[in-house]
């Protein structure tokens, strides 16, 4: 396993508080849309493709932000990187938390995150997932990178991944009872003695 750099660490940053943005700011248009047709609400495959839909055209456009390659992979993402001498691709992906309070991630057996580098390649090329998971209001609750290091086969149904060290990208929140510095503010009309007028 390998750690990303600091600079690689803040470019997926870059991605992560773009994704939040957008979920805070238009995760509401997934409900206005699965609310379309009570067909759409038969199953939750209607919300959670929504949902991707919208991570996946926050994430490449921060990928183009931070400098990275975003590049589309059927219905996903592949977001390429070359980072002190290691090809990384990172791939967003939704997690969700098993019982035990594990993050799980599943993928079909013919999936390309399986896979390390092409065969045309020189180098081997790691699989990372870029892993988040959403609030019932489709707000970015966590958002990490972790690098695929194995799977686990399962006969009855998708492959389980095995992930490295989660490394998290949430944006950090501004301090409560933050107060600007700014003197510029405009606060109102003052009395003499430096106090706000009222009424």
């Amino acid at each position: 396993m390998t750690r990303p750099s600091d600079a690689e660490l803040d470019r997926l940053r870059i991605i992560a508080e773009e994704v939040c943005e957008v979920m805070a700011g238009e995760g509401f248009t997934v409900d206005g849309a699965a609310n379309q047709h009570k067909a759409f609400k038969r199953t939750r495959a209607t919300v959670s493709t929504l949902e991707q839909n919208l991570v996946i055209s926050a994430a490449e456009r921060g990928a183009r932000i931070a400098g990275m390659h975003p590049d589309a992979t059927g219905t996903g993402l592949d977001i390429k990187s070359w980072d002190d001498g290691i090809a990384r691709r990172y791939r967003p992906k939704k997690a969700e938390v098993t019982a035990a309070g594990e993050d799980r991630m599943v993928c079909g057996a013919g999936s390309s995150l399986l896979k390390s580098g092409d065969e045309d390649m020189m180098w081997i090329e790691e699989s990372w997932v870029l892993g988040y998971r959403l609030n019932d209001d489709h707000t970015v609750v966590d958002f990490f990178a972790a690098e695929i290091i194995g799977h686990e086969e399962n006969a009855a149904g998708p492959v389980h991944l095995k992930l490295g060290t989660h490394y998290s990208l949430m944006p950090t929140p501004a301090p409560l009872g933050f107060v600007s510095s700014d003197e510029e503010l405009d606060l109102g009309d003052a009395d003499e003695e430096g106090q706000r007028e009222v009424g």
